[in-house]
């Protein structure tokens, strides 16, 4: 089989895990002196440090969005487009490091070029849990500044306490701004019978009676006379058994479906399927 050609999405996941393994590299290794000198003297004290800090935690992000980058989701990237931008402000500023800050430019242009490509929306139903975490966040931030403000004191280990909380809360919502779409498996009557008429008269082996689990979900050809019965897990569209109905349809089905599959950023399994439609799966 001939090579495939890699995608845009799949050299700038390349592209940002580079970039973030370049910044950490960058972060965890001593400026050169000179630099750091002529830094130090311009901008204030602990800046430098800071931007270090920053460097390497935007480094990392990096490599963590590069899966979701691959997958084409478009909340990575718009994570990654802020990152880059932030992460090259932060090299020059943590030892005028213009290596490091020309790859991140680099890849904010090619970010921006191929930003099309980054098509897969996030989940809708994320923004309310997503909106109490930001609000809850404001309140803690206001609490704190309203008692420092009034001449009161927050303890250490009650600060210490809101910074874990604020971290995992941060994570958590990291995770939910990159969840791929939720699927909820709603089978119709209609939908059922069309898969029972297509069961009776067209099924051949064990395998096609298990289409009629009410954990399937169902993709049709255009005229309805084939289908192929699939479940979403973590990201992967698992399809048991070969389709179902007139084999003249099966290949534009297998084309919609792989279209389908594209749209939403899912893996594609096939279990148990058979070797007379190979052809055509590949």
């Amino acid at each position: 089989m001939p090579l495939r050609r890699p995608q845009p999405a799949t050299l700038l996941a390349l592209g940002a895990a580079f970039a973030g393994l370049v910044s950490i590299v960058s972060a965890l290794t001593p400026e050169f002196a000179d630099r750091i000198d002529l830094i130090r003297g311009v901008l204030p004290p602990g800046v430098p440090e800071a931007a270090r800090v920053v460097a390497l935690a935007l480094g990392i992000a990096l490599v963590w969005l590069s899966r979701s980058l691959a997958r084409r989701k478009h909340r990575a990237w718009q994570l990654a487009v802020a990152a880059v931008v932030v992460s090259a402000v932060a090299h020059l500023a943590k030892g005028l490091d213009f290596e490091e800050a020309t790859i991140s430019l680099a890849l904010l242009v090619a970010l921006v070029r191929y930003r099309r490509r980054f098509d897969v929306p996030g989940d809708p139903a994320t923004v309310r849990p997503l909106l109490v975490i930001g609000l809850a966040a404001a309140a803690a931030a206001a609490i704190g500044v309203g008692v420092e403000l009034h001449g009161g004191t927050v303890t250490d280990r009650v600060g210490d306490l809101f910074d874990g909380i604020g971290i995992v809360a941060g994570f958590y919502a990291l995770f939910l701004w990159l969840r791929p779409l939720s699927h909820v498996v709603a089978q119709t009557v209609g939908d059922r019978r069309v898969v029972r008429e297509l069961v009776d008269t067209y099924g051949r082996d064990s395998l096609s009676f298990f289409a009629l689990r009410r954990d399937r979900r169902y993709a049709f050809s255009q005229r309805d006379n084939a289908l192929l019965a699939y479940r979403v897990v973590n990201g992967c569209a698992l399809v048991t058994g070969d389709p179902i109905g007139e084999r003249t349809e099966l290949a534009e089905l297998l084309v919609a479906f792989r279209a389908l599959a594209r749209a939403h950023a899912w893996r594609v399994a096939l279990l148990g399927v058979g070797g007379e439609l190979l052809d055509l799966y590949r």
